[in-house]
């Protein structure tokens, strides 16, 4: 399939699901958002290491199989 045959069965999907009125609510649900996520995450991370990170992880998967 290709990206508008894609685009169109998905929509087809939407309206079959949700209807037409749903299927407009859903898509607009969706925005551009605003600032520079590029710029902005670079800032985030200036300090991060990638083994703290990893620890982050590890940490969190262990608290999610506490639950």
């Amino acid at each position: 399939m290709n990206r508008i045959e894609i685009i169109n069965r998905g929509n087809e999907a939407l309206i079959k699901e949700l209807g037409i009125e749903g299927m407009i609510e859903y898509i607009q649900s969706f925005g551009l958002g605003y600032g520079n996520y590029a710029r902005d995450r670079k800032r985030w991370l200036k300090n991060q290491k990638v083994e703290d990170l990893v620890k982050e992880i590890e940490l969190f998967k262990k608290k999610q199989k506490e639950q």
